[in-house]
This record gives C-alpha cells, structure tokens and sequence, in this order.
C-alpha cells in the first residue's frame, strides 16, 4: 500500500490547483497550478499548458487534498492548454471512503 490523499469535496468557487503529471514525451513530472472555473455542474476547467498525453489522471491538489482528476469533457477538450476535471462531492467521498476500509 502507498497511501493517497485525503478527498475534498468543500471547495470555493475558484480554487486554486497544483496539477502533477507525467507526460509520455518526458522523463520528469510537469507541474501547474492555476486557478479552476467551473465548465458546468459536473466539469471543472484548468488553464495548463503542456499538460499533453500521459497526464490523464493526473491528481488535481488543494491544500494537500484530492480536488480532481484530470480528464473528462470531449476527450481532453479541444484546446490542448485547457484541461479537466469532474467535480468531486460527496460521492467521490464515500467511494474513498469504501476503498479505505477494504484495504485494511
């Protein structure tokens, strides 16, 4: 087991995320943090550029807490500097919830 972090589901409006990924065409991880905006009630939007294939499912961080995934909306979106996540709630919270226990 290696752990994960912690699922936030309160958020404000506009957080701001740090997004690490492992692109394919590199040997080291990218970092971003940006401020989010909502796309719709279940999509969130991340300005990151070079955020390119092998990031999807990156984790979406505030504060240390799981905000996010990246991936979702139309495949990647069409802008390859616009990246996604699905909003997480309370859902997203009791499925980490169960996976936690099982794993004891």
């Amino acid at each position: 087991m290696v752990g994960g972090f912690r699922v936030a589901v309160a958020r404000p409006d506009r957080p701001t995320v740090t997004v690490l990924g492992y692109p394919s065409n590199r040997e080291a991880p990218l970092r971003c943090a940006n401020v989010t905006t909502l796309l719709s009630g279940t999509q969130r939007r991340i300005d990151c550029p070079d955020l390119s294939g092998g990031t999807s499912g990156s984790p979406w961080l505030v504060d240390g807490a799981l905000a996010g995934v990246l991936g979702g909306y139309e495949a990647g979106g069409t802008d390859p500097d616009v990246s996604y996540s699905a909003v997480l709630g309370e859902q997203a919270l009791e499925l980490y919830r169960e996976a936690a226990v099982s794993t004891e």
